[in-house]
């Protein structure tokens, strides 16, 4: 195999929203277990594609949390998210700050691996500074950490857009689970492409 067909090693954080609004059940059973379903689907079809690359998920709400920490199997990350309950206001900022740090520090162990955050919300960010106030989006673009956006219901756009530009991810709205499952499963089937600034 020659250079140019050689991947990386990828680090991926998937972000869980798990506020309130994230109830609703329009995204059949609720919007939190489509969201559960799909990181674990990425989770798979990660470890089925290449076994090096390594997921983390977090979960954010008002605050953020490590659900399942690095090196985890599908069936563990699976009983992991398990047991996420829907609450809270939105802070789209902490969950992409619990995410970058995660990601920098296992990059000591993969120092030359692409590095990427999923991040899922169904609502406008409202509580505490924004990912811009904040910096986190400058820290981002820092350390080449690209972020993919997915947006549930129709709040919250104009940030995801703006956040997936910023960081040369991609943005996508979904409407069902099924378009939700097959977005996660591209997502992990291919690699982050060149940073692009």
């Amino acid at each position: 195999m020659n250079k140019h067909t050689v991947q990386t090693v990828e680090i991926s954080a998937v972000d869980i929203d798990r506020t309130g609004s994230m109830k609703q059940g329009d995204i059949a059973p609720t919007r939190l277990a489509a969201a559960q379903a799909a990181a674990v689907e990425f989770v798979k079809r990660k470890r089925v594609l290449d076994a090096r690359d390594v997921n983390t998920i977090v979960a954010f709400n008002t605050g953020a949390q490590t659900v399942s920490p690095f090196g985890r199997h599908p069936w563990e990350v699976t009983n992991d998210v398990r047991g996420l309950t829907a609450n809270g206001g939105t802070s789209v900022t902490s969950g992409l700050r619990k995410s970058l740090d995660a990601i920098m520090q296992e990059a000591k162990r993969h120092p030359h691996a692409t590095r990427r955050i999923i991040l899922l919300t169904d609502g406008e960010h409202n509580t505490g500074p924004a990912p811009r106030e904040d910096g986190v989006l400058a820290a981002l673009r820092s350390n080449r950490v690209i972020v993919d956006c997915v947006l549930i219901g129709k709040n919250g756009e104009q940030l995801l857009r703006e956040i997936a530009a910023d960081t040369g991810g991609e943005f996508l709205r979904v409407s069902d689970f099924q378009t939700l499952l097959d977005h996660y499963r591209h997502l992990a089937s291919k690699k982050a492409g060149a940073w692009r600034p």
